[in-house]
């Protein structure tokens, strides 16, 4: 008799064999489970117990991690994916790493098979800033909008102007409220802080754009 110890309850098979012959009994449980443990008791014609085993079962999810990409910096530059594994008891399980382009006309879909676990994945783009989530796949898919910029470009929306310049003064004096990502966005000088140093340095950054618009038509 299989026994499931989680909700109760059992399989029973009955089964003879003779001599060396081996018996395979293979058991699926009647119940949705991620993780249970079994008890097998095998018993003789009198109900007397022979032999008694319990076993953990760790049934295998498959999922699809879909990220929803939306990256600044250049078009043809080449956008990074690393995928550091966890299993759900939080053991290091290796690393997976994609590489991809993405227009920026438009978001790119990508998608990953999974099983069960908890992932980091690292997004990193040259001239943007690096970005790091954290997923926990159980049994169903998960999506993911991924969105990385240059820096100075506080509101990510691909263009650097008075705007991100006005959302750093506002955050200076407590209006607005910035993530860890946008907060490394805004910090221009990297000291760890917000200032109106940050702000300045905005405000430079967008003259230097326009007057290279202007003298060389591009920026």
């Amino acid at each position: 008799m299989w026994r499931n110890i989680s909700d109760n309850s059992s399989t029973s098979n009955k089964f003879s064999f003779k001599g060396t012959k081996t018996n395979a009994l293979s058991i699926r449980p009647n119940t949705d489970f991620d993780e249970t443990h079994f008890r097998c008791a095998v018993t003789g014609e009198n109900g007397d117990v022979i032999y008694s085993v319990s076993v953990k079962v760790t049934q295998k999810v498959k999922a699809r991690i879909i990220l929803d990409l939306r990256t600044g910096g250049l078009p043809d530059d080449t956008i990074t994916i690393k995928f550091d594994k966890y299993t759900p008891d939080g053991i290091y399980n290796g690393r997976y790493t994609h590489e991809t382009i993405n227009s920026n006309e438009k978001p790119l879909y990508v998608y990953y098979d999974t099983v069960q676990g908890k992932y980091v994945i690292t997004v990193s783009k040259p001239q943007c800033v690096t970005r790091v989530y954290e997923v926990n796949v159980v049994k169903k898919d998960v999506n993911l909008v991924v969105k990385i910029t240059v820096p100075y470009d506080v509101n990510m929306d691909g263009v650097i102007n008075v705007v991100d310049a006005t959302l750093v003064q506002k955050y200076i004096v407590g209006f607005e409220e910035f993530d860890d990502y946008t907060f490394k966005i805004a910090d221009t000088n990297g000291d760890g802080t917000i200032s109106v140093v940050d702000a300045t340095n905005i405000q430079k950054k967008i003259v230097n754009l326009f007057v290279k618009e202007k003298v060389y038509g591009t920026i």
